[in-house]
């Protein structure tokens, strides 16, 4: 098999994964340069330890694992991290949900009782969910970087350790193992493939070119990438070189200089139309061709995302789906960047407001909530938290509740508000009872009398859990 034996992926036939919805999914890249160097590495350390990848990026660390899965053939699952996974409870679900049907409602839910005690939990939740994967089954945990806080790595420290040998794990990130992951490197449980592993050899960069170009066979000098695929991939569509040299900046992490490169050799080429439409389709967290045509108020914006697709200008298709469409880290770092410079404060409200609004409307509630209080859209935040209130809490994310409210201007919050405060903070009685009491206060203000009796009820239950109840009793 020649180094240019390249995946014409047709994006009509699915890998063997279990993904439902985006982050179970893989995404989709319709031509791929397959590099067998970096699918044996992957093979080899896969096979024998968990694998690491970890590059910064634009070193095509997804869509090499994706390579892999695809030559292989093998069942899999897809999770792809995302900030919200740092309440653990919400990784714990959606995890859950990445198993059969059948499957996941006898799955351990990471309710209130467990909040003291994640590690006691994760073993559990982790036992049963692996043996619920069939032997052989590769799960993939991509964009690791974006939950990197102590209380993940810990879960995550857990999971490596209740792996079993019939389950395979990779691990996509832009960092190294932390500190607590670092016995298993150690120990040889865990290797890694980092990035001069996955920089283009100069062989490889020319195929590459030669898959991706424009003209074809075009002779170009791809030196100047320096093995960085985003800069091959820019390379080839404009005929111009790109480094990762071109990223050093005076900004942290050299963002100012990502934004003159992405700038100069890929949004700025396109139409002002379409520039202005990836500026808004940005505020969606997950793009369905529909949900975009709604934002934008007319049919082209699926058709932009296509053209994109179709381009392989950093936007890429989940597997599961045709029409979600996934953006580069890069692409989104940029026109997040350019939405801040380039768009007053006031329009920037306004199309979060109506980006809120468009997921509210898709029952994408959780994900408008954040846009409605990025908005500072108090009113709609307020309603939807309280709509979602009892769900996210019976599912444990007590972190993401208290969150949400804790954003909210008192004058927007009322005695329901209060009301679940007191029910997230149920592990921590003194807090539940502070915000027990000013619903209790609220509601007779309102003479709302349901709410008072489940205050009573649910204070109640706090006092009976409490150590407090017992103090100064004797044996």
């Amino acid at each position: 098999m020649t180094a240019l034996d390249a995946i014409e992926a047709d994006a009509r036939r699915p890998l063997l994964g279990a993904g439902r919805i985006a982050k179970l999914a893989a995404p989709r890249s319709a031509r791929i340069l397959r590099r067998n160097r970096i699918l044996a590495a992957i093979d080899r350390t896969s096979r024998s330890t968990i694998c690491w990848v970890a590059a910064p990026a634009g070193y095509g660390k997804t869509t090499a694992v994706i390579d892999y899965l695809e030559s292989v053939r093998a069942q899999h699952v897809w999770f792809r991290i995302d900030e919200g996974d740092q309440d653990i409870a919400r990784f714990f679900q959606y995890l859950a949900q990445s198993l059969a049907s059948p499957a996941v409602g006898n799955m351990p839910v990471f309710g209130v009782e467990y909040a003291e005690q994640p590690k006691e939990f994760a073993r559990r939740f982790f036992r049963a969910y692996f043996a619920r994967l069939k032997p052989g089954t590769i799960l993939v945990l991509d964009d690791l970087h974006d939950a990197d806080t102590p209380e993940f790595r810990a879960v995550l420290s857990v999971m490596f350790r209740e792996l079993p040998d019939t389950v395979r794990c990779i691990c996509v990130s832009r960092t190294l193992p932390q500190e607590e992951l670092g016995d298993l490197v150690l120990k040889g449980q865990m290797a890694v493939i980092d990035r001069w592993a996955l920089e283009f050899s100069a062989s490889e960069a020319r195929d590459f070119v030669k898959l991706r170009s424009k003209h074809g066979a075009a002779s170009v000098d791809v030196e100047a990438a320096r093995g960085w695929a985003i800069g091959l991939l820019l390379l080839a569509d404009h005929g111009s070189a790109v480094g990762p040299d071109d990223m050093k900046g005076t900004a942290p992490g050299g963002q100012n200089a990502l934004s003159d490169v992405l700038g100069r050799h890929f949004f700025l080429s396109l139409p002002a139309a379409d520039q202005d439409m990836l500026l808004k389709l940005n505020l969606l967290p997950e793009i369905s061709a529909e949900l975009a045509d709604v934002m934008i108020g007319s049919g082209e914006a699926g058709k932009l995302l296509g053209r994109l697709y179709k381009r392989q200008l950093l936007v890429t298709r989940t597997e599961n789906s045709r029409d979600v469409f996934h953006l580069h880290d890069l692409l989104r770092d940029f026109l997040d960047r350019r939405f801040a410079q380039r768009v007053s404060p006031e329009e920037q409200k306004s199309l979060k407001q109506r980006a809120a609004k468009v997921l509210a409307d898709a029952g994408r509630y959780d994900e408008a909530i954040h846009l409605a209080l990025q908005a500072e859209d108090w009113g709609r935040a307020s309603e939807l938290m309280l709509s979602r209130a009892e769900a996210v809490l019976a599912q444990g994310h007590r972190t993401t509740f208290i969150e949400w409210v804790g954003r909210l201007p008192e004058g927007f919050m009322n005695g329901w508000h209060f009301y679940w405060l007191g029910v997230a903070h149920m592990p921590d009685d003194a807090a539940a009872e502070h915000w027990l009491s000013k619903a209790w206060h609220a509601f007779g203000e309102a003479d709302d009398r349901r709410g008072l009796c489940l205050t009573v009820s649910r204070a109640v239950l706090v006092k009976s859990d409490s150590w407090r109840t017992y103090e100064g009793l004797s044996a």
